[in-house]
């Protein structure tokens, strides 16, 4: 396997890793929406009783003086919930099975931390309930991810077993853009176009630095290259023939 071919596919994972964790960033997301519904749903059902300290068969209730309801454990069909409320009657911190969730001073949720069986994740949310930035523990490494305030992929910083760190920028579609990576040790800067191919690559290797330019199919069009033997260019045609060189020795 050639060091491009190398390379390619270190892209190729990490892009297949980055979309499992937008994945599991919206899947934890819809999970904290959902979350306030069942909240409102259980406490509903609980200030609908009359004693001011109740235990019931299906539900447990914390209440004060005045029959303000402060906590609640409750079950439902994802399994029982621990919720804790404010003196406003705003729900501000909730559990269940292995995820922690909090919210503001409006109930809105802010941020959670979850386990499961495919890893770990911490995800913090803005007023509108946006993703705006996530830490995932997954079975082949950590990922730090940055979203924009419509949610999307803004900066994902990522350190996968068998393709070292890597950090990824995006633009407004969520399209990569740029990728920093390091491979066997050697740093690797790929700039891709609209269509996420790449058009222009820069890597330092043992022997020297070298840059790529690629056309719009991806294929490689010239090289600058600097090695122990001096200076190199190479340009090439569409069906990746040499047409021109330039050496300096």
């Amino acid at each position: 396997m050639t060091i491009e071919q190398r390379i390619e596919q270190l892209e190729q994972q990490n892009r297949r890793m980055r979309r499992v964790g937008v994945l599991a960033l919206a899947a934890l997301s819809a999970g904290l929406l959902l979350y306030v519904g069942l909240l409102a749903a259980n406490r509903a059902g609980a200030q609908s009783g009359t004693g001011a300290k109740v235990v019931e068969a299906t539900a447990f209730r914390l209440v004060d003086d005045q029959g303000n309801v402060h906590a609640v454990l409750a079950p439902s069909k994802d399994g029982p919930w621990l919720v804790l409320y404010d003196e406003r009657g705003k729900p501000r911190a909730g559990l269940k099975g292995g995820g922690l969730y909090f919210y503001d001073e409006e109930g809105t949720p802010r941020a959670t931390l979850a386990a499961d069986k495919d890893g770990s994740a911490l995800v913090f949310l803005d007023e509108q309930s946006k993703t705006r930035a996530g830490l995932l523990l997954l079975k082949d490494g950590p990922m730090l991810g940055f979203y924009d305030e419509q949610g999307k992929e803004s900066v994902m910083l990522s350190a996968l077993k068998g393709g070292g760190p890597g950090l990824s920028l995006y633009d407004e579609q969520g399209e990569v853009r740029a990728d920093f990576m390091l491979v066997s040790g050697d740093p690797k800067l790929a700039l891709r176009d609209e269509q996420g191919k790449t058009r222009a690559g820069l890597a330092l290797f043992d022997d020297g630095p070298r840059l790529d330019f690629q056309d719009e199919q991806g294929k490689e069009r010239a090289s600058l290259i600097l090695d122990m033997g001096g200076p190199k260019l190479h340009l090439q045609d569409e069906q990746d023939g040499a047409r021109a060189g330039l050496s300096v020795h």
